[in-house]
């Protein structure tokens, strides 16, 4: 088990997150809440998520492969 924990200068002003896991998985704590962050203010802005950015990404991938 690891023990992460995340804080600030110790003013009484930060969160302080202690997350204790397993090391395979606990990437996971720091990259899901970033993913969900990203997605709201994405919806927040108005950008319409089910349009590709790319549109052809799908045809040079297959090539590439």
């Amino acid at each position: 088990m690891i023990d992460h924990r995340i804080g600030g200068s110790g003013d009484g002003r930060d969160v302080m997150i202690e997350a204790v896991a397993e090391e395979a998985i606990s990437p996971l704590g720091y990259v899901v809440p970033f993913q969900v962050l990203a997605y709201r203010l994405a919806i927040g802005k108005g950008v319409d998520l089910t349009k590709e950015t790319f549109p052809d990404f799908k045809m040079y991938v297959a090539t590439r492969v």
